[in-house]
Formats: structure tokens, sequence, C-alpha cells
């Protein structure tokens, strides 16, 4: 199952995708909300993890940007 982390802290997206990877998924991982958005709308993903604090657009903007 391919997941889409969206972090910014680089200690936490390491230690989340490391404990995610050892649970047997596929993880990529980005560091901003426009990012965020532009894989997700790849359409390639299961499930995803977003930091309510991303830069460029919050998580939540990213999540209302899915929806429509």
């Amino acid at each position: 199952m391919r997941l889409l982390l969206a972090e910014d802290d680089t200690a936490l997206a390491r230690v989340l995708t490391a404990g995610l990877r050892q649970a047997a998924y596929s993880v990529e991982c980005v560091t901003d909300g426009p990012s965020a958005s532009a894989a997700l709308n790849s359409g390639e993903f299961s499930i995803c993890i977003l930091d309510i604090g991303l830069p460029g657009h919050s998580g939540l903007q990213v999540l209302q940007q899915l929806r429509r």
C-alpha cells in the first residue's frame, strides 16, 4: 500500500517513515503543501498523513483542494 507523508520536520518525518516502512508500507515523503497537492493529484496513494502546518499551503488547504 502506498502512503504519502507530508511533514516538514525532517527528524519527525525520518522516524515516521522508518516506522511505516517497518509496518510494510511504501512511503513517499514531501515537505511542503504544494508538493503534497501535486503528489495527491497523481492518484497513486491509498493513504495520506498531512501535517497541519506545512509551508506553502497548510495541510487543511491541501485537504480542501483534494476534496474539490
